[in-house]
């Protein structure tokens, strides 16, 4: 696994000195790690890097360190693979005299920038748009230190983290704001976000600004509606796709018969033969139809191997998710157990160091955002003559009347929408929490995140287009420990370039034809069979998570019941009973509230060991 930690320190400083000293000294004797810079108050390390995946890159001229993976833009014509970035000392100065923000322009990829000034003294983190590598800050003696795996921070000694009570009572509500941390004095780097480090001998000064705003692709300036935005589409997500596939051996693609999996498979079948990916679809036995014929479907028609492994909820134990890894904050169990034995296993067998994914798709190529089409519309053009197709066609899509569409867009256009939205939906979804942690609901105005906490009227369209690009996404797989080997998780439809186009086309332009996705689907109608990109439905697992939870019941009970949350008066003990009785009862609470807590509680297992909680 690639992993890194910075100092940014004093040297003049004796305190801050003598802890430089000392974890210069443990990471030296570990030969995972080795220095990437050590310069002029600043020193970076890392461990698990490949030069032609991600790595540190030390910059000319003592300028600092960029971590990860970064890639040259090109045209959004061009579908040939974005190159590496090749850093020379007059751009690596250019670099730093612009703050990293010329990162944002013409690079991409998934980074995190540590810039040196030598001429302010100043420290310059720079965290890119919409990578998953995390940049995590915390400080001790005065330093300041960025480090991307908590595992890392305990073997310098770092001082244990304390546990911050508002963030647990916040997750249990289901309120997931990124600028909240799970610690004390422990901080997140948001993506697109900087950080600029003033150094002091008796400390330091960290000023945050965001750099990368969403709402700027989504100007008038910036719309893009020609006939050719579907021939651009498939170009960039292409051209993206086939730069991160660069230096990856063995790559594997999860091909879940959707669309969005497709999408990627077609882009990666363009690979030479001996770097095509290996398909694999993990299916659960008891759907009601099978996935299997429209993802072997598309593996036959790319040339592409493939293989399908079954699953069934009523034989998994999650007894196993005990031996996880510590981690910086909780792991979905449901997402860890659909597909992780198997990926692991594929990965471990073939020497994969990439799983590419379809995730981001309905996000960004706007499925869940199709509701807003028309009043997304309205905002561009105003009411006007092709008002009444489009309203017929997202009609029939979503299989409810014209008129209905019409007043509600009309009304979200007119009279824009709020908080009060969400909340609603969050508070019937705590049925469990204690009364005292419900009256800690958020009256909050704005969406909590830096790129909308200033817009009273809430951006439905835009916030539900960013996906689970506006939370902190699961980088490092938990069932792996940090020094051994894991597959990085690819999932181009995220990378920069793709999501900035696709927020620069309208809803109504990605909804081509009257189809959900229909601009993708026109993209790539040279690429896929025909009968998989006019399928406009997907299987769901029935009762899956339902499933989970009887299978698992006494476990969950005794996990939950004898756990931090109840102890802490964080969740009703009386409720948590009842729901997980085994007599009959008509309880609501749903399977989707138990596994959220379950998932803090075998996170909190990890914690409160070393850490203590206020």
């Amino acid at each position: 696994m690639f992993r890194y930690l910075a100092f940014i320190y004093e040297p003049s400083s004796p305190v801050q000195s003598r802890f430089m000293r000392h974890a210069q000294m443990v990471l030296s004797a570990h030969q995972q790690w080795s220095a990437a810079a050590a310069c002029n108050g600043l020193q970076v390390w890392s461990a698990g890097g490949h030069p032609s995946r991600l790595h540190a890159a030390a910059l000319p001229g003592e300028a600092g360190v960029v971590l990860g993976s970064v890639f040259r833009r090109l045209p959004i014509e061009d579908p040939e693979p974005a190159p590496r970035a090749h850093w020379t000392e007059p751009l690596a100065a250019e670099l730093v005299q612009t703050r990293g923000d010329l990162l944002l322009t013409y690079f991409w990829g998934n980074y995190v920038a540590v810039l040196n000034d030598r001429e302010s003294g100043s420290t310059f983190v720079l965290k890119d748009p919409t990578g998953d590598l995390p940049c995590i800050q915390c400080r001790q003696s005065d330093v300041t230190i960025l480090f991307s795996h908590v595992a890392d921070c305990e073997l310098i000694g770092l001082h244990p983290f304390t546990l911050r009570r508002a963030y647990l009572s916040a997750r249990v509500l289901g309120n997931l704001d990124p600028r909240e941390s799970p610690f004390h004095d422990v901080t997140p780097v948001l993506p697109g976000m900087r950080l600029e480090i003033r150094r002091g001998v008796i400390g330091q000064t960290i000023v945050p600004s965001m750099r990368w705003w969403p709402q700027t692709f989504c100007s008038a300036e910036q719309r893009i509606e020609q006939d050719g935005a579907a021939q651009i589409l498939e170009s960039t997500l292409r051209s993206c796709t086939l730069a991160l596939a660069q230096g990856h051996e063995h790559p594997l693609v999860e091909l879940s018969g959707g669309l969005d999996s497709s999408l990627i498979s077609a882009c990666l079948a363009a690979l030479p033969a001996r770097q095509r990916p290996f398909a694999y679809t993990y299916f659960d036995l008891r759907a009601i139809s099978d996935e299997r014929p429209w993802a072997r479907r598309v593996a036959d028609h790319l040339g592409l191997e493939y293989q399908a492994f079954g699953c069934d909820p009523r034989g998994v134990r999650l007894e196993p998710l005990e031996s996880l890894q510590k981690t910086f904050e909780p792991v979905y169990v449901i997402a860890h157990l659909q597909g992780s034995t198997v990926r692991q296993t594929l990965v471990q067998d073939r020497g994969s160091t990439a799983v590419f994914t379809g995730i981001g798709g309905d996000s960004i190529l706007g499925s869940h955002s199709l509701t807003h089409t028309l009043s997304d519309y309205f905002s561009a053009r105003g009411p006007g003559p092709r008002t009444f197709a489009l309203a017929a066609q997202l009609a029939r899509c979503r299989n409810l009347t014209v008129w209905h569409v019409l007043h509600r867009s009309l009304r979200r256009w007119l009279l824009g929408s709020t908080m009060a939205e969400q909340r609603s939906g969050l508070t019937s979804a705590n049925s469990i929490a204690s009364a005292e942690t419900r009256r800690m609901q958020s009256q909050q105005r704005t969406y909590p995140h830096p790129w909308f906490e200033h817009q009273t009227r809430v951006p439905w369209s835009l916030i539900r287009r960013l996906g689970s690009l506006l939370y902190s996404p699961q980088f490092y797989d938990a069932s792996v420990g940090p020094d051994e080997h894991a597959a990085e998780t690819l999932s181009p439809l995220y990378s920069q370039p793709v999501v900035e186009l696709c927020l620069r086309i309208p809803l109504y332009v990605h909804f081509d034809g009257g189809r959900d996705r229909g601009l993708a689907r026109r993209a790539f109608e040279a690429h896929l069979p025909r009968e998989n990109l006019e399928r406009q439905w997907k299987d769901r697992a029935p009762d899956y998570a339902e499933e989970l939870i009887r299978g698992n019941r006494a476990y969950v009970r005794e996990r939950l019941l004898d756990g931090v949350l109840v102890r802490e008066g964080l969740l009703d003990r009386a409720a948590l009973e009842a729901t997980l009785s085994d007599t009959p009862s008509r309880s609501s609470v749903g399977t989707g509230e138990i596994l959220r807590h379950l998932d803090a509680e075998l996170w909190l297992s990890k914690w409160t060991a070393t850490s203590s909680l206020r």
